[in-house]
């Protein structure tokens, strides 16, 4: 077997034999300019350069600003991936188990009902005997006093009084 040196034409073909790939794949190299056609608007290679080209390209980048792009495209792809991984965990941190939502509803609905039905109890002894307008003001200040105690509902304190853990 004849040793094998830098000046030894090969076909698009055995390029792509030699170097494992597709000859498209050895023709968009080609455009690009990784490797250099021995001729021009020739599909010969000289086997030496081509191998070279093609190595240089994959160890490595031919120019500095070419070092840069990958360099600033790993920084960016770097900068999305811990980008993305902070949406996930914020997305985590707001999700809450479906039960626990719809118990907190079922107690904050069960407050609202108790106080409202407490409410006419807490009317009617005062208002025996009392003209319009004074009823009317009582109401009034009941009906206050009933949103105030609903407005500081505390989700994270049951019914029963006793604290649920947040």
């Amino acid at each position: 077997m004849p040793a094998i040196t830098g000046n030894v034409l090969v076909t698009l073909g055995e390029l792509a034999s030699v170097l494992g790939l597709t000859e498209s794949r050895i023709s968009a190299l080609k455009r690009r300019g990784v490797i250099q056609a021995a001729r021009p608007r020739k599909n010969e290679f000289h086997l030496g350069p081509a191998v070279r080209g093609y190595l240089q390209y994959k160890c490595g980048c031919a120019s500095e600003s070419e070092a840069d792009y990958h360099r600033e495209r790993a920084l960016k792809e770097r900068a999305n991936r811990q980008l993305r991984e902070i949406l996930l965990e914020q997305t985590r941190d707001q999700l809450h188990d479906a039960q626990a939502v719809q118990f907190l509803v079922q107690d904050g609905n069960s407050q609202i009902r108790s106080q409202l039905l407490a409410f006419g109890d807490r009317l009617a002894l005062q208002l025996a005997g009392k003209n319009p307008a004074e009823i009317k003001a009582l109401i009034d200040h009941q009906i206050k006093k009933v949103l105030n105690e609903l407005r500081q509902y505390d989700p994270r304190v049951i019914t029963d009084g006793s604290p649920k853990s947040p």
